[in-house]
Order: structure tokens, then sequence, then C-alpha cells
């Protein structure tokens, strides 16, 4: 008896939408009486779910470029200062001016790389805003 009203109160719909928003799997226990409310509010916030996941995977990546941009321009000042320092040995100057170039080339593929991310993010950003007004007019 009190397994049955564990999956009736398990099956609801709300529940389904609530564990779907969290990425929780359904594991196929609910009764086929109950079950099909249950995988529709499901679904619904699994998509929301899904949809916000990519949001925040995008912002994340973003953010690793980002600070590896930074990290390059950190080294690249320090590596500016070393080949104008009077007593680095010309070997060692054509050594940075390699590096630098490699810097340069390396930070131009992350802006790159950050302008195409951010427009991919603000895509997701609308598929996320559109699913969920399409669940807030149903």
């Amino acid at each position: 008896d009190g397994h049955g009203r564990g999956i009736a109160e398990f099956c609801r719909p709300q529940n389904g939408y609530r564990l779907g928003t969290r990425g929780y799997r359904y594991a196929g226990v609910c009764p086929a009486d109950l079950e099909t409310l249950f995988l529709a509010a499901y679904g619904d916030g699994f998509g929301l779910y899904e949809r916000r996941v990519a949001v925040e995977r995008l912002d994340k990546k973003i953010a690793r470029l980002h600070k590896r941009s930074q990290k390059i321009e950190r080294s690249m000042a320090e590596k500016t200062t070393a080949l104008v320092l009077p007593q680095t040995p010309p070997a060692q100057r054509v050594t940075i001016g390699v590096e630098l170039k490699q810097l340069t080339e390396e930070r131009i593929g992350i802006e790159r790389s950050i302008s195409e991310l951010e427009s991919d993010l603000a895509h997701a950003r609308q598929d996320y805003r559109d699913y969920n007004d399409n669940l807030a007019r149903r």
C-alpha cells in the first residue's frame, strides 16, 4: 500500500517536470496509467535542463578562453620586456621573437574562437528563452 502511494506521488507530472529540470534520468518506474503525463512533463523539464546546460557550457568555455588570452598577454609583455633588455643575447632575442609570433597567433585564434562561441551563446540563450516561453504558454 505504501509503495503504491509512493509511486502515485512520484509519478505526478509536477514531479516529472522537476526531475527533468534537474537532469535526472527516468528509470521507467511509473505504471502505464500515470506514465504518459509524467513523461510529457519530464520531457518538458529535461528539454529546459539541456538548454540551460548548453548555455552554462558555452559560458564556461568562453571564460576559459578569456583566461588563456589574459595569460598569453602577460607572457607576451614579459617576453617583449626581455626582448628589449640590452643584456639579452642576440640568439635569445631570435627565440623570443619566434615565441612572440607563436603567442600572437594563438591569441588571434582564441579571439576568433571567443567570437564564434559568443555567437553560439547568444543563440543558445535565445533557444532557452524561446523554449521556456513556449512552456509557460502551455
